[in-house]
């Protein structure tokens, strides 16, 4: 996945959920691995034609998975969520891509 320049976006419904330390802890985990083509960051099967992955993170020492949409220079952190179970947070990013692509 070796991402070398790329620009960081966040959803608004994350903005509005997570202090500005927060996020940039979120962006610097999720950074760290795109780079180094770290082998946790994983897939999600999506119906759209969309580039979608997640990962596990720390923040506030909770562990969360993290969704993330990854375009040719672009990753945009989209979903947080306290559901580890890899299927159960998939199912969870499915549904709010569906609702996000009805706007």
């Amino acid at each position: 996945m070796h991402l070398k320049k790329y620009h960081f976006q966040v959803a608004p419904e994350l903005q509005e959920k997570l202090t500005a330390v927060e996020l940039e802890t979120l962006k610097k985990q999720v950074k760290e691995h795109l780079e180094h083509d770290f082998f946790r960051i994983k897939p999600i099967k999506t119906s759209l034609k969309i580039k979608c992955y997640e990962q596990k993170v720390h923040l506030a020492k909770q562990t969360y998975r993290v969704a993330f949409l990854v375009t040719a220079k672009e990753v945009e952190l989209c979903y947080l969520s306290s559901s580890l179970i890899k299927r159960v947070f998939d199912k969870e990013v499915q549904k709010y891509l569906r609702k996000r692509q009805k706007r």
